[in-house]
């Protein structure tokens, strides 16, 4: 399969990796019910998709590894890709070798668990993506709230514990022009039920915030 950017006028792939419904934000599963959980990741979904639909530079693809989130991907008329559930990493990997890609074409990865992102923000990262090869927002609990490579291949993205060091250290290592960014639009992402509450500069998207309204109401009683 070929995303053919020059001819959709598209500058970057905004890649936008989710876990199954069943396995994401497990963290959460002591404080909150399945179905709560449930709906709070799609809330999430919905208000990253659409910011970064918004931006017209960007072709946006959520990859996610069964059929839960399609109808929300539809309704944003954006590509779908379906992968095998082994992680951020693997699935990335397995997008790269399905989808032939121009070397030149940049690539941003944005999880789904940043409700909080903003039009700027991407902007930004895009404006530091064209004088370097990775752009890496640095997340408050050491992983990384999204990450930029020019051109795509630049090198393997390390997703996980720790992340933004291992991608900073990579880069060093390998001679990368790398430009780092903290700003809280997507330096803290929601992992924890405590994350819900934290008080931050910019606030969830408005579909998220509806969501979390419920949530500590209900926990309220």
């Amino acid at each position: 399969m070929k995303l053919n950017i020059k001819a959709s006028n598209k500058q970057c792939i905004l890649l936008i990796p989710i876990k199954s419904p069943d396995r994401a934000k497990s963290r959460m599963t002591e404080s909150l019910s399945s179905e709560s959980i449930q709906k709070l990741v799609k809330a999430m979904l919905v208000d990253v998709l659409t910011v970064v639909t918004s931006i017209k530079e960007f072709y946006p693809v959520v990859i996610a590894p069964n059929d839960s989130y399609r109808s929300i991907v539809q309704d944003f008329s954006v590509d779908y890709f379906q992968d095998s559930g082994l992680g951020y990493n693997e699935c990335i990997k397995e997008f790269m070798h399905n989808y032939a890609l121009n070397k030149s074409t940049k690539l941003l990865i944005v999880p789904a668990d940043q409700p909080r992102i903003k039009p700027d923000i991407l902007n930004n990262i895009m404006q530091f993506m064209n004088s370097n090869q990775i752009v890496q927002v640095r997340a408050q609990d050491g992983g990384t709230g999204a990450l930029g490579l020019n051109p795509f291949d630049i090198m393997p993205t390390l997703f996980g514990i720790e992340s933004s060091t291992l991608h900073h250290d990579y880069a060093i290592k390998n001679n990368l022009r790398i430009h780092e960014i903290y700003d809280s639009c997507l330096s803290y992402d929601v992992d924890k039920f405590s994350d819900l509450t934290l008080s931050v500069e910019h606030s969830f998207g408005n579909k998220t915030q509806l969501i979390i309204d419920e949530i500590i109401e209900y926990n309220n009683k």
